[in-house]
């Protein structure tokens, strides 16, 4: 049985490299963008990194978004768009 999807907007799929960070901590690390939708997007990591909940993602095209997370699970994070 499936669940309802609770997103408030649909998610597309994409397979874009992007780049988390954070500057004032000094992180910054390569992903991959799965799916993304207004309002957020579930990321890939090569392996499973800890670091803050709330983090910029720089897109491949330039465009960057304030993260929050809403998830994580192994090298998979879920984030909201701030």
């Amino acid at each position: 049985m499936r669940t309802a999807n609770r997103r408030a907007a649909e998610r597309k799929r994409s397979f874009k490299g992007a780049r988390i960070s954070n500057p004032e901590l000094g992180i910054s690390v390569s992903c991959a963008v799965r799916d993304i939708s207004a309002h957020g997007a579930r990321l890939m990591l090569l392996s499973p990194v800890t670091f803050t909940n709330a983090f910029d993602l720089t897109l491949s095209d330039g465009v960057v978004k304030k993260c929050k997370v809403a998830w994580h699970s192994g090298n998979s994070i879920g984030v909201s768009f701030a």
